[in-house]
């Protein structure tokens, strides 16, 4: 996601909009340029459209399971993001990097929380995906989840040990964020888990 979204619309129109909204637009970016990227392999496509004995076909030839986008979008971030839980399986099973980041710093973790996947974020954690790896930006899967008030993905992420105090770029832990949505649920979450509580 490269710069902070906010600052950068710093001067225009979007810098009235909720960081949800901008956060939503960037992510939009991200998929434009990621499906329509000259780059994409046979896999790639594959993944994309769910075509698991396709996918496992290039596999058994030899594709390369970690080949990216100019973007580093790899076969396993367009799975995640599409919701192909049977693909992400596979690849998981081929040994696909689980923690490969797009050059936004976005993993698969990120994507699946974004789009609210939740069978593919138990089946990434169980993998041994990194909780708390984080975007450029300085954003959590716990950030993205509590941003979009996801709220059975917040409570899996709490109960596989991710950092309730791990802070954004431009310092927000995901109780602000849980708080700025007025999700009470979540906020009941994040405080039964000893979120912090104070402002700095």
């Amino acid at each position: 996601m490269g710069s902070n979204p906010i600052m950068a619309c710093r001067g225009t129109i979007l810098y009235f909009c909720p960081p949800s909204y901008l956060l939503l637009l960037c992510w939009l970016r991200l998929r434009s340029v990621a499906a329509t990227n000259c780059k994409e392999t046979p896999l790639l496509i594959a993944a994309s459209n769910d075509h698991e004995s396709v996918a496992r076909l290039l596999l058994d030839r030899g594709a390369s399971i970690d080949a990216a986008t100019s973007d580093n979008w790899t076969s396993l971030h367009y799975a995640a993001d599409r919701g192909h839980e049977s693909i992400v399986r596979l690849l998981l099973d081929r040994a696909a990097s689980i923690d490969a980041a797009t050059n936004d710093g976005w993993t698969a973790l990120h994507i699946a929380t974004m789009n609210g996947q939740e069978s593919i974020v138990r089946l990434l954690l169980y993998r041994g995906a990194s909780s708390d790896a984080a975007t450029n930006d300085g954003w959590t899967a716990l950030h993205v989840a509590t941003m979009f008030s996801h709220e059975s993905i917040v409570r899996l992420l709490l109960y596989r040990g991710a950092s309730i105090n791990s802070r954004t770029d431009d310092n927000k832990r995901a109780l602000h964020f849980a708080a700025e949505k007025g999700n009470v649920a979540v906020t009941r979450l994040l405080l039964g888990s000893r979120a912090s509580r104070g402002q700095s």
